[in-house]
């Protein structure tokens, strides 16, 4: 049986065929999503394509086996017969329900038969049913996208009526319009409202991560935490080196060793010739150790590091502000460097999502193979509203590809 999700409105996949389909098809990329209007309890049944609610806003307890309704929505997938037209596939239903209503009226809607998706509405009336007695009222709205089709079916059973006449309360008709009006097929990367609102969705079951994605989120988080500790360091160490000392001063390489300690080396010269200029101790909560850098101090990890940084702002264009800040990273998928160039606000009240890029290069340090930018252009916002007020929740959303 195939997972049925609920958020706000609730959601079916295709699972297979009904009674009056073929074999089953594969699994469409879309699904179908409609909201529930209050009262409706949904029944308990076995069939994986359906779904039904049963309206019984007084005794939902007694409605759940679905036996003596008087209002119903039945929600239903299935597929087209090979060579067979949305509104063929329709008739053969409609010839079926004729020999249980030999009195059946069927009052056609706005279809749109043309195009992709095609929809069909069509309203049912039956005065009175063989088996029964009892007079119905269904409307219908059919949404098919190839081969797949999606049915709502909202029915409402009477007492035998005059024919001509039409029982169906303004309430109820309120009902079926609004349930009509909310089935669609969704897209949740087309049409994002589909996926419901953030609050019931924060309470929707979730799955567990597969290996691989539990494997791909600990490393964006150690790649995070790493970009967060140079990133902090470095600004604590220019501070306390002044900026007198730094003056002449080229670039740096932050090393650090938890999230309030490690060392940050300060160079002159340039990418081929670097110089160790400063270096900055920093531990906890102890004041900085700043100290003239040697020449002995200046291994080769903090010359490829260093050279890594310049190549990186060597082919930044553009920047979103006047000073970028860097992070330096060992990229242990190609055992390379992954140097991230960051916007740095002089504006505390500014934060920046655009302005910032990632590039991966060759274990050479200076050929570059790829740069990806964090945002298409300077994507800013702000930390205070327009009142002054603080923003509790920031919140950006931007492709960066097709």
């Amino acid at each position: 049986m195939h997972p049925i999700h609920r958020f706000a409105a609730a959601l079916l996949f295709v699972a297979g065929s009904v009674a009056a389909t073929t074999a089953s098809r594969p699994v469409a990329k879309h699904f179908a999503v409609w909201q529930t209007p209050a009262g409706y309890v949904e029944v308990n049944h076995d069939s994986p394509v359906e779904r039904i609610y049963v309206f019984a806003p007084r005794n939902a307890a007694a409605a759940h086996d679905g036996k003596d309704w008087s209002d119903r929505v039945r929600v239903v997938a299935a597929q087209l017969p090979p060579g067979q037209r949305l509104d063929q596939w329709f008739a053969a239903l409609r010839a079926r329900a004729k020999q249980d209503c030999p009195g059946l009226i069927a009052a056609a809607g706005p279809s749109t038969l043309q195009g992709r998706p095609q929809h069909l509405y069509e309203m049912w009336h039956c005065p009175k049913a063989n088996g029964d007695g009892r007079g119905e009222i269904s409307l219908y709205k059919l949404i098919a996208d190839g081969t797949q089709v999606y049915m709502l079916v909202a029915e409402g059973r009477y007492p035998a009526f005059a024919p001509g006449k039409t029982p169906l309360s303004k309430a109820q008709l309120a009902r079926w319009s609004a349930l009509e009006n909310s089935f669609v097929l969704c897209d949740g990367y087309l049409r994002p409202s589909c996926m419901g609102d953030p609050a019931t969705l924060s309470r929707a079951s979730v799955t567990s991560m597969s290996d691989t994605e539990v494997a791909a989120a600990r490393r964006a988080e150690t790649l995070g935490r790493e970009l967060y500790r140079q990133d902090a360091l470095a600004w604590k160490a220019g501070v306390a080196l002044g900026a007198q000392r730094m003056q002449g001063v080229r670039g740096w390489v932050a090393l650090p060793k938890s999230d309030d300690s490690g060392a940050v080396y300060f160079f002159r010269g340039d990418r081929a010739k670097p110089e160790l200029a400063w270096v900055v101790t920093l531990q906890g909560r102890a004041a900085p150790k700043v100290s003239a850098g040697t020449p002995a101090q200046l291994n080769a990890e903090l010359a490829t590091r260093f050279r890594a940084r310049q190549s990186a702002l060597a082919e930044q264009t553009k920047p979103c502000t006047p000073e970028l800040n860097t992070a330096v990273l060992h990229d242990s998928g190609n055992g390379g460097w992954l140097v991230y160039t960051l916007a740095a606000p002089r504006d505390s009240d500014v934060v920046w999502i655009g302005g910032s890029t990632r590039y991966l290069l060759a274990p050479d340090a200076v050929t570059i193979t790829a740069a990806r930018p964090s945002a298409r252009g300077c994507l800013s916002t702000h930390r205070k509203d327009a009142t002054g007020r603080p923003i509790g929740d920031l919140v950006l959303t931007q492709s960066l590809s097709n």
